[in-house]
């Protein structure tokens, strides 16, 4: 079997017309704002790291609990220069055309489906691995401590399912790789929106892409699981009306 027979596996004999799938909206901020948070956070956390560092060398001896300020001074500066390393790969990536995801039409995700996907990536690329994962999860704020009122947002990580891998594959300028697979909503999915006892629940495709040396790219595209005998618009769907 090639490598083209395991890329092409369970996209069957024909595939459906391209214009018959719907495109599934982007989440999360554009890349140029992601990057633009990215340097103004890192940049800022690296400058300050080393200014407690050059202070820690050049103060007085004598203090015992110096050796603090080398420490904060050091994680400051580590977590800077891991978002400005982040940054300067976005910024490698930011020629790779964004890929593309749609699913069969009509298609209302429920517990338990299965729907067609459809993913599209442009060249010019030279992929060495690209991975589709459905993932959903329950977002919800915590405290910070037992003492504190301070909450912050946290995720609890409900289904992370592969659907889709692609290895070492190049697209040239003014093509397209193209795939389709079928995936299907776990049977104990949690429909997307508030859950008990918080928070709310969101799904997602993941897109993740490795394209060479501090080149790659994640794009996450937006789900809607509905509850069992619910539509997109939350009316019964035919199945239900019919039973």
């Amino acid at each position: 079997m090639t490598q083209a027979d395991v890329d092409n596996a369970g996209a069957g004999p024909e595939p459906t017309p391209s214009t018959a799938f719907e495109r599934l909206p982007r989440a999360g901020a554009k890349p140029s704002e992601q990057l633009t948070c990215v340097f103004l956070l890192g940049a800022p956390l690296v400058l300050f790291g080393a200014a407690i560092i050059i202070l820690f060398v050049f103060m007085p001896k004598g203090e015992d609990d110096l050796w603090i300020m080398a420490v904060v001074g050091g994680m400051f500066g580590g977590v800077g220069l891991l978002l400005l390393i982040a940054g300067l790969k976005g910024w490698r990536s930011r020629k790779i055309p964004w890929t593309e995801l749609s699913i069969s039409p009509g298609a209302t995700l429920r517990p338990g489906q299965t729907a067609r996907l459809r993913l599209r990536q442009p060249g010019p690329v030279a992929l060495q691995k690209l991975t589709v994962t459905l993932v959903g999860e329950r977002v919800y704020r915590r405290r910070v401590s037992v003492k504190s009122h301070s909450t912050v947002e946290d995720q609890e990580q409900l289904c992370g399912r592969p659907v889709l891998e692609i290895r070492d594959t190049r697209v040239r300028e003014g093509k397209a790789l193209e795939r389709e697979r079928n995936f299907t909503i776990p049977d104990d999915a949690r429909p997307s929106g508030p859950t008990h006892p918080d928070g709310h629940i969101r799904w997602r495709l993941d897109v993740v892409g490795q394209a060479g040396y501090m080149r790659g790219f994640r794009h996450p595209f937006e789900l809607t699981v509905s509850a069992h005998g619910k539509g997109r618009d939350g009316a019964p769907s035919p199945e239900t009306e019919h039973v």
